[in-house]
């Protein structure tokens, strides 16, 4: 019978031993000191078993903080809350900062090892598993849902804004054209309009770029687009800080509109500067990656395949673990004072999704942050500089437009604009009156400039019954907000080019004239354009 029972005791020892053994396990003493800790756990934690035994977590310069991100204090840790309740308390979910900044999360349950009835624990034994890739994916799935969230509100707002800056815009540019040449030579009060209008313009745009579940389709050279930028990008620093580029050997062309890979680079550039107070260093680095079952990706639900990978790094003072899974939240910012909105990276994160690519971020306090962005890539030969497309200033014209759209405001400042530059014009304010005006014009009509948001017939159902009146007719298609993702698709296949409301007159000649002469429109340097050639 003894004989037995020292045999059950051997016995859970054995196995007692090799499950503390094998899982990330640490025993703490009712004063918090570590006891033991073994192997695992400090693979886990990425750390030596002599930095943490005899000592306790704080006194080792270690903090602890729950899922809301809250430092704990000593009261509150799961391994106390078992001494105190002389209970298991079970699925605690804990991030452990090390001294260096990382954080390692961790799912725990913490038993107590009962010395005594009168004395209660003598120690407790946490085990726990290291849950670090899980967070960063449901951070990430979190992200997603709030800027959808927030999009679907800003979306509204931007459309309406975005009309109501094209009339002002139209109207103050259209007035300037008016005035050139004329005796009257004070025209700064209509340049300041103009000016005004053009920043709520971008400001309107940055907005739907938080809600747009899908973007304009388009590439770009990336390595060709980032040396265009130098230049644009030192400006931007400060002499005290350098710029160091390492790109990739072949030209990438990546899935996105060079318009908004300039944002994203000027937005993570000014962010890294932000990090350097007192000077330092910004690395931009590209490389083509290719993820498979073998060669599996960061983040979890990333599709496998071939992507470009830009790294951008500084070696700043670093974002606090707490802080790092909300830096890409919407009017989040650490820059109240410097007058920071809280849109820059968020507006690159969203940028980043509607192209079809990750992002994510690593940051260690006092050492530096990296942003790390993945976008759908090949590689491809670089053009020579002769190859890129010459720009011509000839914007007149004498062709016929049909200027559609429900605001009567800019489909009367448009035609008006038109006009002074030698078309020919007519108005319809619905996809159904563009029609009846097409079918009782018995002349020739060479251009549609096509609003894609309208009552009682909306742009896209005209362009589609346009394709089948008039398969051969130009459209440009042109809005402040395309609500519905799978309206995309359709405007890619039945328009040639289309425009980012609001718009510069400027650009929009010279995007009518370039559509009329069959050449592909010119990519345009300032933030404030959105042109995609569409086929």
């Amino acid at each position: 019978m003894i004989l037995n029972q020292l045999h059950e005791i051997h016995t859970f020892k054995d196995r007692f031993r090799s499950l503390f053994s094998h899982m990330p396990s640490i025993m703490f003493s009712n004063k918090g000191t570590i006891q033991q800790m073994n192997d695992a756990a400090a693979e886990a934690l990425g750390i030596q078993r002599k930095e943490l035994t005899g000592k306790s977590f704080f006194k080792a310069g270690f903090h602890v903080i729950d899922e809301n991100g809250k430092k704990l204090t000593f009261k509150y840790l799961p391994w106390n809350q078992a001494f105190a309740q002389k209970s298991v308390i079970t699925n605690v979910v804990t991030g452990i900062i090390l001294p260096d900044g990382r954080c390692c999360w961790q799912q725990s349950t913490s038993m107590p090892l009962i010395k005594d009835k009168k004395t209660g624990p003598g120690s407790i034994i946490t085990i726990f598993s290291d849950i670090t890739k899980h967070k960063q994916s449901q951070s990430q799935f979190m992200q997603y849902q709030k800027m959808e969230a927030i999009g679907s509100l800003a979306s509204g707002l931007a459309h309406d804004f975005n009309n109501i800056l094209t009339s002002i815009l139209s109207a103050a540019q259209l007035l300037l054209v008016d005035l050139k040449g004329s005796q009257f030579q004070d025209c700064e009060p209509l340049k300041d309009i103009e000016s005004v209008a053009l920043r709520g313009a971008e400001l309107a745009k940055q907005l739907l770029l938080l809600s747009r579940p899908s973007a304009p389709k388009g590439k770009t050279r990336l390595n060709e687009r980032i040396n265009d930028l130098k230049k644009i990008f030192r400006r931007t620093l400060q002499k005290n800080i350098s710029l160091e580029l390492n790109l990739h050997h072949d030209e990438l062309l990546v899935n996105i509109v060079p318009t908004q890979l300039e944002q994203v680079m000027l937005n993570l550039l000014i962010n890294a500067r932000d990090a350097l107070p007192a000077g330092g260093t910004i690395k931009l680095h590209t490389s083509l990656i290719t993820f498979s079952a073998t060669e599996p990706p960061p983040l979890a639900n990333t599709k496998l395949g071939t992507y470009a990978r830009i790294d951008l790094s500084d070696n700043g003072i670093g974002i606090a673990p707490e802080l790092l899974p909300r830096i890409f939240e919407p009017f989040y910012t650490s820059k109240e004072n410097q007058g920071g909105t809280g849109l820059g990276l968020s507006l690159v994160f969203a940028i980043i999704k509607a192209n079809k690519g990750y992002i994510t971020a690593e940051s260690i306090l006092t050492k530096g942050t990296k942003i790390s962005i993945y976008l759908p890539a090949k590689p491809c030969k670089a053009r020579h500089p002769a190859e890129k497309t010459k720009e011509t200033s000839l914007v007149n014209g004498n062709e016929t437009i049909l200027v559609v759209d429900d605001e009567q405001i800019i489909t009367k400042s448009t035609s008006r604009l038109l006009q002074r530059y030698g078309y020919q014009t007519l108005v319809a304010y619905n996809g159904k009156e563009a029609l009846d005006v097409i079918s009782k014009h018995k002349g020739r009509l060479d251009l549609i400039l096509l609003d894609m948001e309208m009552p009682e017939m909306d742009g896209l159902t005209c362009l589609m019954k346009l394709s089948e009146l008039k398969p051969n007719l130009k459209v440009i298609t042109l809005s402040g907000h395309v609500s519905k993702p799978q309206m995309w698709d359709m405007i890619y296949s039945k328009s040639k080019v289309f425009i980012q409301k609001p718009f510069d007159v400027n650009h929009l000649l010279k995007v009518i004239r370039d559509t009329l002469d069959n050449k592909p429109p010119t990519s345009n340097e300032s933030l404030s354009q959105a042109t995609v050639m569409l086929q």
